[in-house]
């Protein structure tokens, strides 16, 4: 692909998203909601409790009669590595809103590199990204102060053309690449929207499978190595998350209908065929 096709999208995506988000971005304003105070007041106690007594504190007694930080996935965007360096946009001056900006045009961005691997043409590649981008669930995650979740779902599109790509050429290079983008996926912490990609990798994998009618073991072994790195990549959360998960009121059996309000609940998957179905 030319480096002029690739400066005209990113021109489009930003385009866009000034359009859509150009109070916030470049003025003096911000959305406000509750999920966004809330997230907010948590950062703040935290930052306090350090302060007070010189150490991270593993224990919120200010919430729900205390639950633990980490353990409960409270606060970890330190634990997301491109937050060390998306933070340097403070030092600059710049509105942290930029942050999900970035996202967003990573996020658009992807899809075309996807739809381009699939070999669409530049203007098809172009209005699904602008599209893929601008989805109504992206946009009012943003808005509602679920900004995490959009950045976890950025990385649908690179997942997807990363396992295209591993399958196409079998390397070193790429199963590195693929553990990359799974990896940082699963560090931004929201567990219900990463597993779409395992669901869409998953689906790519049977179709791989129904199109040759045999199962490509070099392309299935070195896609396991990827996926088993990536996970490591994050166990610093999901070790602490699955040692609290006994405790949690999502897992009582008769809460379980909880732990899936914010994700495609099993019977549900028939809508990934039929949107319309359920």
């Amino acid at each position: 692909m030319r480096l002029n096709s690739h400066i005209k999208v990113l021109g489009v995506l930003i385009v866009i998203c000034s359009a859509l988000f150009y109070k916030v971005m470049f003025d003096d304003y911000l959305f406000l909601s509750s999920d966004s105070i809330s997230a907010k007041s948590v950062s703040q106690g935290i930052d306090i409790a350090n302060e007070k007594y010189g150490e991270y504190p593993i224990w919120m007694p200010w919430m729900f009669g205390g639950i633990p930080s980490t353990h409960s996935m409270q606060n970890i965007s330190e634990y997301y590595f491109p937050h060390q360096i998306i933070s340097a946009i403070k030092l600059l001056g710049i509105p942290w809103f930029w942050n999900f900006i970035l996202h967003f045009l990573f996020c658009g961005y992807g899809m075309y590199i996807l739809l381009k691997k699939l070999k669409l043409g530049f203007y098809p590649s172009l209005l699904g990204a602008s599209c893929f981008m601008v989805t109504p669930w992206m946009v009012v995650n943003i808005v509602h102060g679920h900004g995490s979740q959009v950045m976890t779902a950025a990385y649908l599109p690179w997942v997807m053309w990363a396992t295209i790509k591993l399958k196409d050429r079998p390397s070193i290079r790429n199963i590195s690449i693929l553990a990359l983008l799974i990896g940082l996926q699963l560090q931004r912490g929201h567990v219900q929207i990463a597993y779409y990609s395992w669901i869409v990798m998953a689906g790519y994998i049977i179709y791989d499978y129904m199109l040759s009618r045999k199962i490509d073991i070099r392309f299935l072994s070195r896609w396991i190595i990827s996926s088993m790195i990536g996970i490591c990549m994050s166990l610093w959360i999901y070790i602490p998350l699955l040692n609290y998960t006994p405790y949690s009121g999502r897992s009582i059996p008769k809460w379980i209908n909880s732990a899936t309000d914010w994700s495609l609940h099993p019977y549900e998957m028939l809508t990934i065929i039929l949107p319309s179905s359920y």
